[in-house]
């Protein structure tokens, strides 16, 4: 078994194939381990601009953010990470002003809307976020469902 030291730890079974006298190696990705579906306490981990995306709804400026368990790691010891793609927004039903308002446990004043820097309003906080499982291309995934102040948890 071989296994990549990259931060995402890709375990990949290798096997030996002969196919048409030629020695193919076989690379056979593992199925990831999942965050079990519920509410957990998240880490505000990191985060990247994206630039302008396609959308369904046209093109929109993205942000990715890294969200770490707190209190809960995977079977090596690590926090789970999970990974959210938000629309850089200030509108009031924008997921990222719902990230914005679980930091902050309130709602946020007009002057707030104005303006962020995530760097100090949003890393490396902790908030509340509702796990769910979903399904791509038949492979089940964990998925941040929603955003909770941490007094709800």
């Amino acid at each position: 078994m071989l296994e990549n030291t990259r931060s995402y730890d890709l375990k990949m079974n290798c096997e030996k194939e002969e196919r048409n006298g030629i020695n193919d190696e076989i690379l056979e990705f593992p199925c990831k381990e999942l965050l079990p579906p519920g509410l957990y306490r998240m880490l505000i981990a990191s985060w990247e601009d994206m630039g302008i995306q396609a959308t369904p709804d046209g093109p929109r400026r993205k942000i990715a953010f890294a969200f770490d368990t707190v209190q809960l790691a995977d079977s090596n010891g690590r926090p789970f990470r999970l990974n959210k793609w938000l629309n850089f927004s200030n509108h009031a039903d924008a997921n990222l002003t719902k990230l914005r308002v679980a930091v902050h446990g309130k709602g946020l004043t007009a002057e707030q809307l104005k303006a962020l820097n995530i760097k100090l309003e949003l890393i490396g906080k902790e908030i509340g976020c509702q796990i769910l499982h979903r399904e791509r291309e038949g492979r089940p995934f964990a998925s941040i469902d929603s955003f909770v102040p941490l007094e709800t948890i």
